[in-house]
C-alpha cells in the first residue's frame, strides 16, 4: 500500500463526483432495457463524502433517477487555501 505513484491530476470534489455519477450510470443504471430512465435510486454520503453525495446528486447525467440524497455526519466543501 502507498508505494504506487501519484496519479498525474489534481484531486479535488469534480473528481470524486465523476466517480459517483460514473459508477452509478456503468453499474447501478446499466441495463439494456427500458427500464434505465424509470429506475430510482439514493445516494448516501458519510462525512466529506455527504458533499460527494450532494454534488453528485444534483449532476445533470443521473438527477433524473436521484430520488434521495442522505448525509451522514456531512462536512462542507473544500474551500481555496
Amino acid at each position: 500500500f502507498g508505494w504506487s505513484d501519484k496519479p498525474i491530476m489534481d484531486y479535488d470534489a469534480t473528481v470524486w463526483k465523476d466517480q459517483v455519477v460514473d459508477f452509478v450510470q456503468e453499474v447501478i443504471l446499466n441495463r439494456n432495457d427500458d427500464s434505465k430512465a424509470k429506475r430510482s435510486i439514493a445516494i448516501a454520503g458519510n462525512s466529506l463524502g455527504g458533499y460527494t453525495a450532494m454534488y453528485a446528486s444534483s449532476d445533470e447525467r443521473i438527477k433524473e433517477n436521484v430520488k434521495a440524497c442522505i448525509l451522514l455526519n456531512a462536512a462542507g466543501r473544500f474551500r481555496d487555501p
